[in-house]
């Protein structure tokens, strides 16, 4: 698919760094001088970084000052945790991210589910089950969030919270408290269509991630080899160098009204100037 040229569509300023952007980084607060230093508008605070294993207030304090002080936007605190492992003990733990929050003027509460990105293995009776066993801790915490001003959003991941129907019955059962993060790249872990899923989800999409994929033929269960529910294998990519089709995502936002933020995420990170390169594809 040629992408290359198509992206060039998002102003800077409405762009997020969320993963750190070069090799084997894995502190927010390289995250935060990169993104200052590349011009975009905000960053994406996040657990899985190095300084936010804990949801320690002046940790969190600290970094929010120092993107800020570089007139970087704080839009969401984004916490990788695995709610279907311990639904109370998760939800009781972000509840003080969720405070956090409150404290700092960060609208937004980013939480993940399940970790299952095993798609093509479970069956639909167990997905079912995941997703009963994790709704009343995600209710939850929704409600103490609003409570405290602050909306909480997961997004589309794995399999049992993946594509847009499971996703309106997530809002659904928490009586539409919750918003999404669109990740244009999970999607092809259940076989979606991204643009597809934009539109379904409409304007119940507040944050957006960036990330690509590329489809390949090895079946080597390597660690780096995606399968997705029909059994499709597919690798990280460049943002803009794989199959996401982008100039169709970017429509899509767009005939949606979709104002907030996107996110890049990097993973598995080739050299030092990929954020550069993938800035160059997709913003003016």
């Amino acid at each position: 698919m040629d992408n290359h040229g198509a992206l060039k569509a998002i102003d800077r300023k409405r762009i997020c760094l969320y993963t750190p952007p070069f090799p084997g980084d894995t502190t927010m607060l390289t995250t935060i001088k990169a993104a200052a230093e590349f011009g975009v508008g905000g960053v994406e605070l996040m657990n899985f970084c190095r300084e936010l294993k804990t949801p320690d207030f002046e940790t969190v304090s600290f970094l929010a000052g120092e993107a800020r002080a570089r007139d970087l936007e704080v839009p969401v605190l984004t916490v990788s945790i695995n709610v279907l492992a311990d639904p109370e003990g998760a939800a009781e733990q972000l509840k003080k991210y969720a405070k956090i929050c409150a404290a700092l003027g960060i609208p937004f509460l980013h939480h993940t589910v399940a970790s299952d990105y095993r798609c093509h293995e479970i069956s639909e009776e167990e997905a079912e089950s995941r997703f009963e066993a994790c709704v009343p801790a995600v209710v939850d915490v929704c409600r103490f969030a609003e409570s405290l001003g602050v909306k909480t959003l997961t997004e589309n991941q794995g399999f049992v919270f993946n594509g847009a129907e499971r996703l309106l019955a997530l809002r659904e059962r928490t009586g539409g408290k919750i918003g999404f993060v669109a990740d244009v790249g999970n999607i092809l872990f259940v076989d979606g269509d991204p643009a597809g899923m934009i539109r379904r989800l409409g304007g119940n999409i507040l944050h957006a991630h960036l990330k690509d994929y590329v489809y390949t033929s090895s079946r080597q269960d390597d660690g780096f080899t995606y399968f997705s529910r029909k059994n499709r294998s597919f690798r990280d990519a460049e943002i803009g160098t794989g199959d996401i089709g982008f100039r169709n995502v970017f429509e899509a936002f767009d005939e949606e009204g979709y104002r907030g933020f996107f996110s890049l995420e990097f993973t598995n990170v080739a050299d030092g100037n990929e954020a550069r390169r993938v800035l160059e594809r997709i913003s003016y």
